[in-house]
């Protein structure tokens, strides 16, 4: 088996699209948690009664992290990992604190016009920052480090 660094660095390759499923499978199985169903509206894995949504973010050649597919009417906590080729860092918000990060960033509607989203109760979010800045800086002071529950 390849050690994380290196797998953070061939997955980086790859297309958003293709590592994102692979990002959070490997989360999922490196933390000993259950993957859920879609249809259980609670995020993307469970461990210990406490369910989470996964956003794994490819640094671009700006070093700019986004997080998209941000969907606040889940009753879930958030693990976000900014992964680059040299390793991931990873931040755990618990609901209330992404929350209040998607109107500090802020956050902007992920899909679809202003129109659409403003009569929507489920609009999916995007927030986006640049690695070095305040909001990172913050993000690594308030949210790194930190445990699954």
């Amino acid at each position: 088996m390849i050690g994380e660094r290196d797998f953070y660095r061939i997955t980086s390759m790859l297309t958003p699209q293709s590592r994102s499923a692979i990002w959070q499978n490997y989360f999922i199985k490196k933390h000993g948690a259950r993957k859920i169903k879609a249809t259980e509206n609670r995020g993307d894995f469970e461990k210990n009664g406490t369910y989470y949504g996964y956003k794994g973010s490819g640094f671009n050649k700006d070093n700019v992290v986004h997080i998209v597919q941000i969907r606040l009417w889940q009753n879930c906590d958030y693990v976000i990992q900014s992964i680059s080729d040299d390793g991931a860092v990873t931040f755990m918000l618990e609901h209330k604190e992404m929350k209040y990060e998607t109107l500090k960033v802020p956050a902007n509607p992920a899909h679809g016009t202003k129109l659409v989203t403003e009569s929507s109760q489920h609009v999916e979010l995007r927030m986006t920052f640049k690695r070095g800045l305040d909001v990172w800086d913050r993000w690594i002071d308030r949210y790194a480090n930190r445990a699954l529950k």
